[in-house]
C-alpha cells in the first residue's frame, strides 16, 4: 500500500465520529500514562542509577536494570499502539468492520499497560 491509499483510507475512517473518539481517547491515554510514569520515574532512575521493571507478587522484585530502560516499556507500548491503528486506518477501505476492531483493540489494551505502567511507578518509588 502506497501513501496515497493509506491516506484516502485513514480520511474515510477518521470521518466515523466513534474511530475518531476512540483514537483520540487512546493518543490520550498513551501521552498521560507516559508521561506520568517517566515524570515519577525517570528522577528516582538518574538519581540510584537503576529501574525496577518487573514485580511479581510471589517473588517480590525480580528484573532491575540501569537508568535508560525506563523508557523502554512505555516505548514498546506507544509503538505498537500507533502501529495498529496505522493498521486499522490502513485497511479501513478494504474491511469498515476490521478496521474498527483493529482500532477499538489498541484503545482496550492500553487499559492493562496503563496498571501495569502505574504499578511499576509505585514499585519504583
Amino acid at each position: 500500500m502506497n501513501g496515497r491509499a493509506w491516506l484516502f483510507s485513514a480520511r474515510r475512517a477518521w470521518r466515523r465520529k466513534s474511530l475518531r473518539g476512540l483514537t483520540i481517547a487512546t493518543c490520550l491515554l498513551l501521552a498521560g500514562a507516559s508521561g506520568y510514569y517517566w515524570w515519577n520515574v525517570l528522577p528516582l532512575a538518574r538519581r540510584t542509577g537503576t529501574v525496577v521493571l518487573h514485580y511479581n507478587i510471589y517473588f517480590g522484585i525480580d528484573d532491575v536494570r540501569s537508568a535508560p530502560w525506563a523508557f523502554f516499556l512505555p516505548a514498546v507500548w506507544i509503538l505498537a499502539t500507533l502501529g495498529g491503528m496505522a493498521w486499522g486506518y490502513a485497511s479501513y477501505h478494504q474491511d469498515p468492520h476490521a478496521a474498527a476492531s483493529l482500532i477499538a483493540f489498541a484503545f482496550f489494551w492500553s487499559l492493562p499497560w496503563v496498571a501495569a505502567l502505574f504499578y511499576l511507578t509505585l514499585v519504583n518509588r
